[in-house]
């Protein structure tokens, strides 16, 4: 811009305040970036050689906290001013101790300070944001509470949202895929749980390949109970998935890759998922090692970094 330019030439996007808009066509492609061996301990230095080694930048950022943490954190802030859209897990839980927070202690108002600072600041943050609260709730019920608790705490939350004038948030409910699957017979308990369309934006599920006792299970396989019960019972609602994921194969180098690239042609099959969001972490659960990173292999790399690149997933805040 030349010097002679004057003020009344150029204009200032102010930030949006709206929820994420849900894409046309195509979805939108993100991650949640874990530690890892070999990888920066800095988050963003973290994400930042992700997106690099993919050949793209993220459109959704995915981050997990406990209750009582400052949300949205310092990355989400950052995350935001970069043009991304961050997403926020919240788990009704201490990470220290693994002490819970009761639903119905959510419900029931006593955590209102907490869930007005969040809202406040969601709202402070004027851009759009996904807000997952108590993901994979069907394998709390027992411990937190009853699935009835869970809706009350689940539609107070979204009440006090409401109160404080938060509009850039955009609710995200979320079950393991497999929670609908007949063999885990939990679907009754899955559907006891929905809080309500007039509460919920986003339908999500968590899928993943498990690899276990050689049962190598794809993307469609682990959806699709879960995708004909949220088409058929919430039609018109956009479905994602919060996590997602696939171990290698140690028998097969390649496995992995084509899992990635079967998934993406299945993805653009079910036009309804409008947002993906890979979990790219080592885990140690139930005595077990889950290696979802997206590195596990150059093959697993190169397929996901091709299948990210893909138009399909094109889609912008």
């Amino acid at each position: 811009m030349s010097s002679s330019a004057t003020t009344s030439s150029t204009s200032v996007a102010k930030p949006r305040v709206a929820t994420p808009p849900v894409p046309r066509t195509g979805a939108y492609f993100g991650a949640w970036r874990g530690p890892g061996p070999g990888r920066p301990t800095d988050l963003r230095q973290n994400m930042n050689a992700a997106e690099r080694a993919i050949g793209r930048n993220y459109a959704i950022v995915h981050h997990y906290y406990d209750w009582g943490a400052a949300i949205p954190g310092s990355e989400d802030r950052w995350t935001a001013t970069h043009g991304q859209i961050p997403m926020v897990s919240l788990c009704a839980c201490h990470f220290n101790d693994g002490s819970v927070v009761p639903w119905s202690t959510i419900a029931t108002g006593k955590e209102d300070l907490y869930l007005i600072s969040i809202a406040q600041g969601f709202k402070s943050l004027a851009r759009p944001a996904f807000f997952v609260f108590e993901a994979e709730p069907e394998a709390q019920v027992g411990v937190r509470g009853t699935a009835t608790e869970y809706v009350a705490a689940w539609r107070h939350v979204v009440d006090v949202f409401r109160a404080q004038g938060t509009k850039n948030v955009a609710f995200v409910w979320a079950t393991t895929a497999y929670s609908f699957r007949p063999e885990a017979h939990q679907t009754a308990l899955a559907e006891s749980l929905y809080p309500g369309d007039d509460v919920v934006d986003w339908i999500a599920s968590d899928p993943y390949n498990f690899y276990t006792d050689g049962a190598w299970r794809s993307l469609n396989y682990e959806l699709g109970p879960w995708y004909q019960w949220a088409t058929a019972t919430h039609p018109g609602k956009p479905l994602a998935l919060t996590e997602w994921g696939s171990k290698e194969d140690p028998n097969d180098p390649n496995r992995k890759a084509t899992w990635f690239h079967d998934a993406l042609n299945e993805l653009k099959k079910d036009r309804a998922i409008k947002a993906v969001v890979y979990f790219d972490e080592q885990k140690f659960e139930h005595g077990v090692v889950n290696d979802w990173r997206i590195d596990t292999s150059p093959a697993s790399l190169g397929a996901f970094g091709s299948i990210a690149r893909d138009a399909w997933f094109s889609a912008r805040a």
